[in-house]
């Protein structure tokens, strides 16, 4: 086509099928149509015939295609690029009805633009946009970022631990890049189950991988209790229940637990505004170490069973020290406790930690 494209012109019946076929001529398709990034995307013809794209006769008949933006993507060949493979992946579930519309999805959208008129389809477009350049970053700019990272002198780096009798990833990454967890997830060179994230402002976010079962109840504990060590807290009262308990604990106003999600944060969400965490990101490294790996023990913990209070990794509370502990004394306080707390719920427990930390604190007084 020699004449410059003005218009692309919709179907009166469009879908998001046309509508993405659309996005993507614009932001793809010069090369083949000379002025197309700058078309207007129309429902009604208002220039030279000659200088407008009908996207409801741009499947040729003796094609077979799943719908217009299939038959668009074969045409500027971008069915390999992989920022636009969410894109595709979506518009075809879309065509098979696998992916139910809905007010919140491009699909729910089609019918509302087709009513509004055409002035709300750069809506559409600027959401698109903005999707695609997530997935740009994700796929370009992150993984420069990534290999930055550990060029640099530093702990950004991927590291190996056994939880159980699996491996698992554990990432960390000084970066403010909020996309970087998900790269790491994703990226099959890196596959990490578990990311550590410190930010410019020093704050520490760590993350686990939705595909991952990754629970980070232990690393909570360790992680709260280090950080009572660290400001000079008395926790001697504080059972360790309790510092695995989700938002944010008792005596430990630094860290949110989103159980949920399994994310323990102390720069995101909730906990954007809590006092910065005393740890530096080789501590909650090592947190992460202790708290999932089955193989870190104190080095000091025979195999046989518990050496009780004066391991330093008594205090923790971890599940695998509790069962070496009941193997050689039976049920642990915190043990029996909690057989408690299931008849007299959670406030009655924290009540009584409460007391028994008053009543320390008055016979020292």
């Amino acid at each position: 086509m020699s004449q410059s494209i003005q218009q692309i012109l919709l179907p009166s019946s469009a879908t998001a099928d046309h509508l993405i076929a659309a996005f993507l001529l614009k932001e793809y398709g010069a090369k083949q149509y000379p002025g197309i990034e700058q078309a207007e995307v129309v429902f009604t013809i208002s220039s030279d015939p000659n200088t407008v794209l009908d996207l409801g006769n741009f499947i040729e008949p003796d094609h077979e295609f799943e719908g217009v933006t299939d038959a668009v993507a074969h045409k500027l060949t971008l069915s390999r690029l992989p920022e636009l493979q969410m894109l595709l992946k979506w518009t075809s579930q879309y065509l098979k009805r696998k992916q139910q519309p809905s007010p919140f999805d491009l699909g729910g959208l089609v019918p509302i633009v087709a009513q509004a008129g055409e002035g709300q389809l750069e809506l559409i477009f600027g959401v698109l946009r903005l999707q695609l350049e997530q997935q740009r970053r994700l796929y370009y700019g992150l993984p420069e970022e990534w290999v930055k990272l550990t060029k640099n002198d530093g702990p950004s780096d991927l590291y190996d631990l056994t939880v159980g009798d699996k491996n698992v990833v554990v990432a960390v990454a000084q970066s403010a890049e909020l996309g970087i967890a998900d790269y790491l997830f994703q990226n099959k060179k890196t596959s990490a189950d578990v990311v550590i994230q410190q930010f410019s402002n020093g704050r520490i976010d760590i993350h686990t991988n939705p595909a991952s079962p990754i629970d980070l109840a232990e690393v909570a504990k360790v992680i709260r209790l280090e950080e009572a060590r660290v400001h000079g807290r008395d926790y001697t009262m504080t059972l360790r229940i309790f510092f695995a308990h989700e938002g944010f604990a008792e005596d430990s106003p630094e860290w949110w637990y989103d159980k949920s999600q399994q994310k323990f944060l102390n720069n995101s969400g909730p906990a954007a505004k809590a006092p910065q965490s005393g740890l530096s990101v080789q501590d909650v490294l090592s947190a992460v170490y202790v708290g999932l790996s089955s193989d870190v023990w104190a080095k000091d913990c025979p195999p046989a069973g518990c050496i009780g209070n004066s391991c330093y990794f008594y205090d923790y509370g971890l599940a695998r020290c509790r069962a070496r502990e009941i193997a050689v004394v039976g049920d642990t306080f915190e043990e029996k406790f909690k057989e408690k707390l299931k008849g007299g719920g959670k406030n009655r427990g924290r009540d009584r930690s409460q007391n028994r930390r008053q009543q320390t604190q008055n016979k020292q007084g």
